[in-house]
């Protein structure tokens, strides 16, 4: 955690929940924030997305990491987008993130 970060795009568009947690270590100064896309977008036989270009920030989803290991989990109801995805914004220091994401509806 040494620079910004973005996850690979999930998929949301089938799904009524996402929930997504996040675990760092070290002592990371930065922002967690979710991005949600409307793009129409596609994923191929391998994982890999194409065409999703314009991201948002989902309203209230900011957390800091403040200079110490630590974790935090976003629980979405009603998904209304079809993309979602884990941003980091890099302030200081350094750390190793850990993000997983579990889908349902």
């Amino acid at each position: 955690m040494t620079t910004n970060l973005t996850s690979l795009p999930v998929n949301a568009d089938q799904y009524g929940l996402v929930d997504i947690q996040a675990e760092w270590t070290g002592t990371p100064v930065g922002t967690l924030f979710i991005e949600t896309s409307n793009d129409v977008g596609s994923t191929d036989t391998y994982g890999n997305t194409t065409g999703v270009t314009n991201w948002t920030t989902y309203t209230g989803s900011a957390t800091a990491a403040g200079g110490a290991a630590g974790n935090f989990a976003w629980h979405i109801w009603a998904t209304g987008f079809k993309w979602c995805r884990l941003s980091y914004t890099f302030s200081s220091s350094t750390g190793s993130l850990t993000a997983r994401v579990n889908q349902k509806g």
